[in-house]
């Protein structure tokens, strides 16, 4: 795969145990599918920032159920072009998922003052 991919989204499925609380445990088996297909794929997990889970159910401490099931993944053609890719998890509000907002501008740290001249 020589072109840039980029993809991001609900997968519907995690990559490693610690990616849900509550609820009944992943199967192992799937999980592992999961992460050969990416690797098979040479798709990588860009990261993110913000909450550490993307869908939430059950309002109550004893039925909550979260997971990462969303994220953002691409090739090494696509990381070289955007090595500043920022995956930002969003607080959700209408949805069981978090909007995830996705940056590819890289940011100079240094802090510039607004001017206007008329």
């Amino acid at each position: 795969m020589d072109l840039p991919w980029f993809v991001v989204g609900d997968f519907n499925e995690i990559m490693y145990g610690v990616e849900k609380k509550g609820g009944l445990p992943r199967d192992e088996r799937r999980m592992e599918l999961f992460r050969r297909v990416l690797e098979e794929c040479q798709l990588y997990d860009v990261g993110y920032e913000g909450s550490w889970f993307t869908w939430e159910r059950g309002n109550l401490p004893e039925t909550n159920i979260r997971e990462r099931l969303d994220r953002g993944v691409a090739n090494a053609a696509w990381i070289n072009l955007f090595q500043a890719v920022r995956v930002q998890h969003l607080v959700h509000s209408m949805s069981d998922h978090c909007p995830l907002l996705i940056n590819t501008r890289s940011y100079d740290e240094r802090s510039y003052s607004f001017k206007f001249e008329a």
